[in-house]
């Protein structure tokens, strides 16, 4: 069986020959609406595209995040990273996930990507109560600091945000409701990873901002 890269459908894919002679699109689209009964833990659920999630890394592997109507909450006052299955072909992906705002608590959430969890590394498009807004953080060796100095003020007291993190190259870059607010140069994490996501303050099923889903796609 032979394969062949190539673009179409406006997606990066592989072309794979089979003993036919054909050839066939494999697309590489990473896709989540979080469809499962409320309660489910997002540890025991498997995402539209079929791959499963786990935890990040670290101990603290209790008080998983639940799924509620279609999103999901973290119910943990304490941090916890989740890591999809999904395999990206190449380290240059975007992972865009929808924020919808319950009520305003003091919340810390953000989307995953290049995620390492056996290295304890990943970039995170991050929102804080505390900041006041967006920012680009990254994880190395489980050391979170922050990318840059820019912040994208936002106090997120309604609605929905659609929240792009891409990675091309050592460009990085966070996307708010389609315009990027945040571009930064960071050579540290050049591995493809996965995407995922990340809590560190106590929601509940009615409060906090919730994830309504998460898509990720090469570029």
């Amino acid at each position: 069986m032979d394969i062949l890269s190539f673009k179409g459908l406006g997606n990066k894919a592989l072309g794979v020959k089979d003993f036919s002679g054909k050839f066939f699109q494999t697309p590489f689209t990473f896709t989540d609406t979080f469809t499962a009964a409320n309660g489910t833990a997002l540890t025991a659920h498997t995402a539209d595209t079929s791959e499963v999630w786990a935890f990040g890394f670290g101990s603290l592997q209790t008080a998983p995040a639940l799924i509620i109507d279609n999103g999901v909450y973290s119910p943990a006052s304490t941090t916890r990273e989740y890591r999809s299955a999904w395999v990206p072909p190449s380290a240059d992906y975007y992972a865009e996930g929808v924020f919808q705002h319950y009520t305003t608590i003091s919340d810390n959430f953000g989307i995953c990507g290049r995620f390492q969890a056996d290295a304890q590394t990943y970039y995170l498009a991050h929102w804080s109560s505390t900041a006041g807004g967006w920012r680009l953080l990254k994880c190395l060796a489980g050391t979170v600091t922050q990318v840059g100095s820019s912040l994208y003020a936002d106090t997120f007291t309604s609605g929905s945000r659609n929240v792009r993190l891409t990675m091309e190259g050592a460009t990085i870059k966070v996307s708010i409701d389609g315009v990027v607010r945040i571009t930064e140069t960071d050579a540290n994490i050049t591995l493809k990873g996965s995407t995922g996501l990340r809590w560190a303050a106590a929601q509940t099923s009615t409060t906090g901002r919730h994830c309504m889903s998460l898509t990720a796609d090469v570029l």
